[in-house]
């Protein structure tokens, strides 16, 4: 599969080395070397405006929001608790983001990333 369950030092307790949890990651793609993709994202989106339609032009504006959502891996994840423990979560952000590419667009005016979640 593309995730596996790992145990790993409880997040609730600080790293604490007595407490555990057992969490799914995603497959390391060097330990576990498959054909196709490496991971998968999961994908939601909303439409905010649609604006200046032009049927005779094939045209139209849009604004949108689009979410990505994706299991890290245990590695991943253990530096994250890492830049936790040390209050450097500034500083942290994962090894991997999934690439964002439009197609037929014509023009883009704005684009925006945002990060969720701590």
């Amino acid at each position: 599969g593309d995730i596996e369950k790992h145990r790993v030092p409880s997040f609730k307790n600080n790293m604490d080395t007595a407490a555990f949890d057992e969490l799914w990651f995603a497959c390391d793609p060097e330990s576990k070397p498959r054909p196709g993709p490496v991971r998968k994202v999961f994908v939601s989106g909303k439409i905010t405006r649609l604006s200046d339609i032009d049927a005779d032009e094939e045209t139209f504006r849009c604004s949108f929001h689009l979410y990505l959502n994706w299991y890290i891996t245990k590695d991943e994840y253990l530096d994250y608790l890492q830049h936790r423990k040390q209050q450097t979560l500034a500083e942290w952000e994962p090894q991997w983001f999934p690439q964002l590419e439009l197609k037929n667009c014509i023009e883009i005016n704005a684009m925006e990333f945002e990060t969720y979640g701590s």
